[in-house]
């Protein structure tokens, strides 16, 4: 985490090659991790915790796991912790073996990028591609939402017209409603009035026969009245 990341300079073709590969004693490991535990009771290291515990874990498939304080991070996170701090790999508070004979014969530009390494310049690049990469994020959420909006636009149209058509039908179901009102009040004044004429028939054919029958008894009792005298 400190030193060299790269395999072929720590004398390794792979990481396989420096996992213990076993022993007549000792069965073989499947990985090495390697832990540097640094005090940060001063916090010289921008975290609120007294000791912090930084691991690399490796596998002979070829992969790393990076850990802080048993956490699972980024290589990255590390590295910029480290940078924070100044402890980085770039910082070259540990040189590789080699590196100066390396740098010696380095060309001007690849010396001018090493000393942009050493005079700290790595933090700022970490920083533009954690902020590169936040806005490559940002940009790929945009695109899912577009997308999203895409997908859903012909079903918001569906849902407008059945809206539309459940608005319509709710209008038309309010004016049938109230046109059978209309009809049915209509038609109970009818009857009613119907209803009036027919008691004032009955009523008038009632008195007419009353008035009938009277008479009739009238002229019963005028008859009886003329058998009577005839039989004398």
């Amino acid at each position: 985490m400190l030193g060299e990341q790269s395999g072929r300079l720590l004398r390794a073709k792979k990481l396989d090659d420096i996992i213990f590969a076993g022993s007549a004693t000792r069965a073989r490991s499947d990985r090495v991790e390697v832990t540097l535990t640094l005090d940060n009771s001063d916090r010289w290291l921008p975290v609120d915790v007294p000791e912090v515990a930084a691991a690399r874990r490796g596998y002979r498939s070829g992969e790393s796991d990076y850990i802080i304080n048993k956490k699972k991070v980024r290589l990255r996170e590390i590295q910029s912790l480290l940078t924070k701090a100044s402890a980085s790999q770039s910082s070259y508070a540990i040189i590789g073996q080699g590196l100066v004979e390396s740098v010696l014969n380095l060309r001007p530009e690849e010396r001018r990028l090493l000393i942009e390494e050493a005079a700290d310049i790595q933090r700022y690049r970490l920083k533009i591609e954690e902020a590169q990469d936040r806005l490559k994020a940002t940009h790929e959420n945009v695109e899912r939402v577009r997308l999203l909006m895409k997908e859903i636009a012909p079903r918001l149209a569906q849902l407008e017209r059945q809206a539309k058509r459940a608005g319509e039908h709710a209008r038309l179901s309010r004016e049938l409603r109230q046109a059978l009102q209309a009809f049915y009040e209509h038609q109970w004044h009818r009857a009613q009035e119907s209803l009036a004429v027919a008691r004032a028939n009955h009523d008038q054919a009632k008195a007419e026969f009353v008035q009938a029958k009277v008479a009739l008894e009238t002229c019963q009792r005028e008859l009886s009245e003329i058998a009577k005298q005839l039989e004398e």
